[in-house]
């Protein structure tokens, strides 16, 4: 947990993001809060539903097979 801290975005990102997504008049479904460049690419060129699952599975919300 230590080291993903000191890799991880500053506090004040994250919540620029959430502001942004909470007052915005026509905010967008899902924002893309990550570090890698190559995450933020991934994650727009991909289905929704594909993201959605990877998500799920990282968090360990869907069951093992």
């Amino acid at each position: 947990m230590l080291q993903l801290g000191s890799i991880g975005l500053p506090a004040e990102k994250i919540a620029a993001k959430i502001f942004d997504a909470l007052t915005l008049p026509n905010p967008k479904v899902r924002y893309s809060i990550v570090p890698d460049p190559l995450q933020v690419l991934a994650a727009a060129l991909l289905p929704k539903r594909t993201v959605d699952r990877i998500i799920a599975r990282r968090l360990g919300l869907t069951p093992q097979a």
